[in-house]
């Protein structure tokens, strides 16, 4: 298993494990990535530094914050796809995991939008 921990700048940091990588804004996650796909990101429930290490992740412009999920259902994906992380039952090769995840992270996005 690869792990890493990175510091981009003064209380914004991230973490590699395996295919997976989680941004931290202080000591709270504030965004993943599973593989190549696209990023999951929270919206800004805090403030002004943590708002802009979200937008250094996003670009920060109208669009990229209407993508962003609700901090509930940010938290629920994160807990999924680190738990698929561990998950015996996951499928076996990376290619395969990281569909899996994908799917998992677009049917999550597509109730928050029904929502």
């Amino acid at each position: 298993m690869y792990i890493c921990l990175k510091t981009m700048r003064p209380n914004f940091h991230y973490v590699e494990l395996d295919r997976i990588t989680i941004w931290f804004s202080y000591e709270t996650p504030i965004a993943f990535q599973v593989g190549g796909n696209p990023r999951v990101i929270s919206e800004n429930v805090w403030g002004k530094t943590t708002g802009k290490h979200l937008n250094s992740l996003d670009d920060g412009d109208r669009a990229a914050k209407a993508l962003r999920l609700p901090r509930d259902a940010f938290t629920v994906a994160m807990g999924k796809v680190l738990g698929r992380l561990y998950d015996a039952t996951e499928p076996k090769t990376e290619t395969a995991r990281t569909e899996a995840l994908a799917g998992e992270l677009q049917r999550i996005k597509d109730n928050v939008k029904e929502a």
